[in-house]
């Protein structure tokens, strides 16, 4: 702990002494697994701060700030510097483990016990089809979800339980979204608050920042879209979203399938590609890999494109994989006429916009979710 007050240290002392660490006010010497800044109503990190966090950096050792600053343009100078998390004062232990989580899996093993439990939401939403598109999503990724109807008894909701994270509609009977973050802030702002509209305008994300709100979410959202958003609000979940998932990739091209795979694996954070080329090693992967997804170019030796998705589509096993098409033929080519026939999801032409075909990706996954 980096020039912590009395009261912080006692605190950190009695719970890392509960869980077997190691632990030592001042005196870092770079041998740390993580270093913890309690930065006070400081605008600026002293020079003795910035030279621990500059070398922390270099041993990739992360950094927490304790600040009773609650203004995002300063969390954004300490986020700058290298402060990997923020957490305003007063806090919860509980909002410490799941900065652990996100940032120190190993310190976050010890610290849950290997079981890093249930994420308790609070969802204030009066429209049903939204309670239940929420709920859906994230009760399968083991949080516990419990629904107000408005914002008045979401309030009230608020002030006799404790939550992990709050998701807030805007338009809500009795007392809105904004009134609602604006009232929690008053007495707590420590818990993370999502606001959710179905305006994409501007100003409406402005609005919610500015009611104290931690972020913003547009209706109808994008399944991953708020996972990520719950990852980095709370640091419960997985930031990659797409580890469940694979993709196989047949093209003749060895530049081609370099290209694909790194362009798929840095918008799809986790993604499992495998690339063959030529359909005939394909059709030994589909067993072994089954994949999702399959991605085939339209000429290749031995097996051509269209008799490679003719196999596909007629075999009971995998006629249900989406197959994309990724072709330097022209749309009036007839071969490309007859895979079209043939039930394959899309045809991309080369060459090919990048942020078209990881689009297309994104809400095949985001479908299957």
């Amino acid at each position: 702990i980096v020039s912590a007050d009395d009261s912080t240290s006692n605190l950190f002392i009695n719970y890392y002494s509960n869980h077997q660490f190691d632990y030592q006010s001042t005196g870092y010497d770079g041998s740390e697994s993580l270093i913890v800044f309690d930065i006070e109503n400081q605008e600026t990190l002293s020079p003795e701060a910035l030279k621990i966090v500059k070398d922390a950096q270099k041993l990739d050792i992360p950094c927490i700030g304790l600040s009773q600053l609650n203004n995002q343009n300063q969390r954004h100078y300490y986020q700058e510097q290298g402060i990997h998390h923020i957490i305003t004062k007063p806090f919860h232990i509980d909002r410490l483990e799941r900065s652990l989580n996100k940032l120190t899996p190993t310190l976050a093993t010890i610290c849950n016990g290997n079981n890093q439990g249930k994420l308790k939401v609070l969802l204030a939403e009066n429209d049903r089809v939204s309670q239940i598109l929420f709920s859906r999503c994230l009760e399968a990724k083991d949080c516990i979800v419990q629904i107000a109807k408005n914002g008045m008894e979401a309030w009230n909701m608020f002030q006799q339980d404790s939550y992990d994270l709050i998701i807030v509609d805007l338009q809500m009977p009795e007392k809105n979204g904004l009134q609602l973050a604006r009232d929690i802030r008053q007495i707590n702002s420590e818990v993370p608050i999502l606001g959710c509209s179905a305006s994409v305008l501007e100003n409406t994300r402005r609005s919610c920042l500015t009611a104290g709100m931690n972020d913003f979410i547009s209706k109808p959202f994008i399944k991953s879209h708020l996972l990520k958003t719950v990852y980095d609000l709370t640091g419960f979940g997985s930031e990659t979203i797409y580890d469940r998932y694979r993709i196989l990739h047949i093209d003749d091209e060895e530049d081609i399938l370099e290209i694909v795979a790194d362009t798929l694996q840095t918008c799809l954070p986790g993604i499992k590609i495998k690339s063959s080329s030529n359909a005939i090693d394909a059709c030994t992967l589909l067993g072994s890999f089954q994949p999702h997804i399959i991605l085939t170019d339209m000429q290749m030796p031995q097996m051509d494109g269209l008799n490679f998705v003719r196999y596909i589509k007629s075999d009971s096993l995998y006629r249900d994989t989406v197959v994309t098409v990724l072709t330097g033929l022209s749309d009036q080519n007839i071969a490309v006429k007859q895979i079209q026939k043939h039930g394959v999801a899309k045809v991309f032409f080369k060459p090919y916009k990048a942020i078209e075909l990881v689009t297309h990706f994104k809400s095949i996954l985001d479908s299957i979710y």
